[in-house]
């Protein structure tokens, strides 16, 4: 029965993926991000989102917490959406859709001596 269920969950990514990529890469994104937001709190329970956001603030109100879960559905869905154009960002063919600050620092600091580059988890991190 998983291998049904795992098939099925393949075929879909497989036609969002078809779809997102022909749409092109804003809109995709928008999309996902619709897309996460209606449908990612039906794959997570609500409980476990609020118990991991109060273990960094307490003082967070019900509405602040339905907002940041809010918008962490969005960005996961961002991030599906996105997965198709990974290649074209290694490209270099949506580098205005990146920003990347201090970039003449990092510039300086591949030509010099090896160094340890430290970094958040920033949405679509992989393209780190």
């Amino acid at each position: 029965m998983k291998l049904v269920k795992y098939l099925f969950e393949y075929i879909l990514i497989i036609i969002l993926f078809v779809i997102f990529k022909l749409l092109g890469y804003r809109i995709a994104s928008n999309l996902g991000c619709i897309l996460g937001k209606t449908f990612g709190p039906f794959f997570r329970s609500k409980k476990i989102i609020k118990d991991n956001l109060t273990k960094f603030d307490e003082t967070l109100t019900p509405e602040k917490l339905n907002n940041i879960s809010e918008e962490m559905w969005g960005n996961y869905g961002r991030i599906l959406s996105e997965y198709p154009y990974i290649s074209s960002f290694r490209k270099g063919d949506l580098d205005e859709d990146i920003k990347i600050e201090n970039k003449e620092n990092l510039e300086q600091i591949k030509n010099d001596q090896p160094v340890i580059f430290v970094s958040a988890h920033f949405s679509n991190f992989e393209l780190m």
